[in-house]
């Protein structure tokens, strides 16, 4: 829905009115919703390429791999494939 649908829903013609009360509801909406987010560690394997990811998730935020040399976690850039099937294990 756009805000000019949504102000000719409700009869109000002042924009910054309804941007104003459209983002305050939405401010409201995340701070009530509860993110479920987990983090999980493997270890790796020489030769394995892929890995199975938990049945349960939406989205992969990022991928890291320990450095030991100095102790922090580095970043793996995403590789984007398009022949990626559905329930393939």
């Amino acid at each position: 829905m756009t805000m000019k649908e949504l102000m000719e829903r409700v009869g109000e013609r002042r924009f910054n009115l309804v941007k104003t009360l459209a983002k305050d509801a939405i401010t409201e909406i995340e701070q009530i919703t509860k993110e479920n987010i987990d983090s999980i560690k493997t270890d790796l394997v020489a030769g394995k390429s892929r890995y199975d990811l938990p049945p349960f998730m939406i989205r992969l935020g990022g991928v890291k791999i320990l450095d030991e040399k100095t102790n922090t976690y580095k970043p793996i850039p995403r590789i984007y494939e398009t022949n990626i099937e559905e329930g393939v294990s």
